[in-house]
């Protein structure tokens, strides 16, 4: 199946990048949710929906973690960071809960730091590759991790 071609790298730049600066914006000043640094765009080739998620969503959002997820997460960090707090998992475990099938879904991540007056970094909007906890988690199983993943 499918719904057309799928968007570019540059599109999904965009699109991401346009989507945490307005998520920096309309945060309240003193809120946890402007503290990101990683955001990520799912494309599902399948329907052609596009998800969001930014390290930290899962637990800022309260969203259960999909089954799915919690089968393919490993069983204990990786790196130095908690298990599903990346941005990968939040846009992913979104998409898993609208039904969406791993295979299906294209993953593209950027850098989102900005400083305390929420100014991008000179880093801002550019690719990010997967962690270790997310490379172990997604690659192979979804349809491709188009910023990349630790080799």
């Amino acid at each position: 199946a499918g719904v057309g071609k799928l968007p570019t790298e540059a599109e999904l730049n965009s699109a991401v990048s346009e989507w945490s600066r307005m998520q920096k914006s309309l945060a309240p000043s003193k809120s946890k949710i402007t503290d990101f640094n990683t955001a990520t765009i799912v494309y599902d080739a399948r329907t052609g929906q596009y998800y969001y998620g930014m390290n930290k969503g899962v637990k800022l959002s309260g969203d259960t973690l999909n089954n799915t997820l919690s089968d393919i997460l490993p069983q204990k960090s990786l790196n130095r960071y908690e298990l599903g707090n990346c941005a990968e998992v939040d846009a992913i475990n979104q998409a898993l809960n609208n039904k969406a099938n791993l295979n299906d879904l294209y993953m593209y991540t950027i850098d989102a730091t900005t400083n305390k007056f929420r100014v991008p970094s000179n880093t801002f909007g550019t690719s990010k590759i997967a962690c270790e906890n997310c490379t172990s988690t997604f690659l192979g199983r979804v349809a491709d991790i188009i910023s990349g993943w630790n080799k």
